[in-house]
């Protein structure tokens, strides 16, 4: 809002400024090639015999002409250095005013997304207990419509904790905080959860559940990545109609890996679809929603669990993210 104002008074400074400075170089040059024509004129043989007083003379008023013509250039480069300070502070006025009013529209965001956290767990709750009912007294459609409910109800939750997450990103305040858990049965109460959705997308999620041991974890954050990547497929593959998820484990370490068979990532943006607001290609795009940070969170909250996410390279049927969560 401000960037055209600030232009056009800079190009209203600049102009005359650049007018006075061309006009002092112009009269320094004349100045300049007069003196030496004049210089040249005296020490002419033919002129040996006049006055050297009137020589002296001469040559004084020839030096005085080249510093006269010397002072709007002088002016010109004075003037430019304040207009730059001034420019300089009008500029740093400006960036405090938008960051602070950044930092405002920051804080009002994080207390919106904290204030409806509490709502949406307790429409979640009784989403699920009302399914639960649903599901005793044997009506399987009002069963079907709570548990879409309560998908996108978790949906909605998970970008929320997504901008919180950024936030406190922003912040260095990321954390997570592990407890001993199963990671297959983290994988499949949040694939259970979300299974409406899905279904109702026409996209069929598979899962291949190879990682029953103890470990330590935070299963907030494995639901919260795991939520994010299938987010992804729903936006950008769908056309592929599935997703699979897969765990493995060794002595080091636990895997998740999520793929799809959509269009996949083309290799020069395996890096950026990470930075936060990125989106792989325009024609991907139309129609997709969300708050673009999901991936960037996403990685940050598996190395903040001392682990990595990752674009699997060498997949070709689609996209392929590898999660890998350590043991100890």
């Amino acid at each position: 809002m401000h960037s055209r104002p600030n232009f056009l008074l800079v190009l209203l400074v600049l102009m005359p400024l650049s007018l006075l400075a061309w006009l002092g170089m112009h009269l320094a040059r004349s100045a300049a090639q007069r003196s030496a024509e004049t210089r040249e004129l005296v020490r002419d043989v033919r002129f040996a015999q006049i006055d050297p007083a009137l020589i002296g003379a001469l040559e004084r008023q020839t030096d005085d002409s080249e510093k006269a013509a010397l002072l709007p250039a002088f002016l010109a480069v004075a003037s430019g250095c304040v207009l730059v300070l001034g420019l300089g502070w009008m500029y740093y006025r400006e960036s405090r005013r938008a960051m602070s009013e950044a930092l405002q529209r920051v804080t009002f965001v994080n207390q919106v997304s904290h204030e409806l956290k509490t709502p949406l767990t307790n429409i979640q709750l009784y989403a699920e207990m009302a399914a639960h009912r649903a599901e005793k007294t044997g009506d399987q459609t009002a069963a079907r419509y709570l548990g879409v409910v309560g998908a996108e109800t978790s949906r909605l939750s998970r970008l929320i904790s997504n901008v919180l997450a950024y936030s406190r990103k922003q912040r260095n305040k990321l954390t997570v905080n592990p407890k001993s858990a199963v990671l297959d049965e983290v994988v499949a109460e949040a694939v259970t959860r979300w299974a409406p959705l899905w279904e109702g997308k026409g996209i069929a999620i598979e899962t291949s559940l190879h990682a029953p041991e103890t470990m330590r974890l935070d299963a907030d954050v494995i639901i919260q990545i795991l939520g994010n990547l299938l987010s992804n497929v729903e936006k950008y593959a769908a056309t592929g109609g599935m997703a699979r998820i897969i765990t493995t484990m060794d002595a080091r370490q636990a895997t998740l890996t999520v793929e799809d068979k959509g269009p996949g990532i083309p290799d020069r943006m395996h890096r950026r679809v990470f930075e936060a607001f990125e989106r792989v290609r325009s024609d991907l795009n139309e129609g997709a929603s969300g708050t673009g940070i999901g991936l960037t969170i996403s990685r940050e909250l598996a190395q903040a669990h001392g682990g990595t996410l990752n674009v699997d390279p060498a997949y070709r049927d689609g996209a392929r993210f590898v999660l890998t969560i350590p043991k100890n």
